[in-house]
């Protein structure tokens, strides 16, 4: 799917979200750059006169208000429903918490598009399933998560537990002052 249909795509379910304009009415005409990975893709999201958010071209006479970078691990606990822990922001802080508010509140409605095409009595049905299965899913996703975090930790010994990173940084700072007291020791000597 190439760049403009992903960008018409996002746009149509923005459009669908009506009550967003209401949230981001104060901040008209400013730009958002949003950063996934390490420059991995950048999107770019403007408020037009109305408050409604739409994604969009960058142009360089346009000063970007806002800009936020994940990092892929975010991008797992976002998807898996925790708080992100990597995420840089930068610029308009009332933009960034307003933002964030819509962004949680946003929701696309599947059985408005498929009734154009299947008609409502079974655009309903599907809704109904897809919500079960988009359920099931995230939960499926989320006890994989756990469980490969669970293994890495435990069998594999590759991520560490917070309690052995904070008893590694106390053995860090022990080591670090009978350090001091060797070489105040030794000065002494001499």
């Amino acid at each position: 799917m190439n760049k403009s249909k992903i960008q018409k795509f996002v746009n149509h379910i923005l459009d669908q979200n009506d009550w967003i304009p209401d949230y981001l009415g104060q901040h008209s005409n400013k730009v958002i750059s949003l950063v996934l990975g390490d420059q991995w893709i950048e999107v770019f999201l403007e408020i037009n006169e109305d408050g409604a958010l739409k994604v969009s071209e960058f142009h360089e006479n346009k000063k970007i208000n806002l800009t936020i970078k994940i990092q892929v691990e975010s991008i797992v606990e976002i998807l898996s429903s925790q708080d992100p822990r990597k995420v840089e922001i930068s610029g308009d802080v009332k933009l960034a918490k307003d933002l964030s508010r819509v962004l949680k509140n946003i929701k696309w409605d599947i059985s408005v598009e498929l009734e154009k095409y299947i008609g409502p009595t079974n655009a309903s049905f599907f809704k109904k399933f897809s919500g079960k299965f988009l359920q099931s899913l995230k939960l499926l996703i989320n006890n994989l998560i756990e469980n490969l975090v669970e293994y890495y930790q435990e069998e594999n010994m590759i991520l560490a537990k917070e309690f052995q990173v904070k008893k590694f940084n106390q053995d860090i700072d022990d080591l670090s002052i009978k350090f001091e007291k060797i070489k105040k020791k030794m000065k002494d000597l001499n």
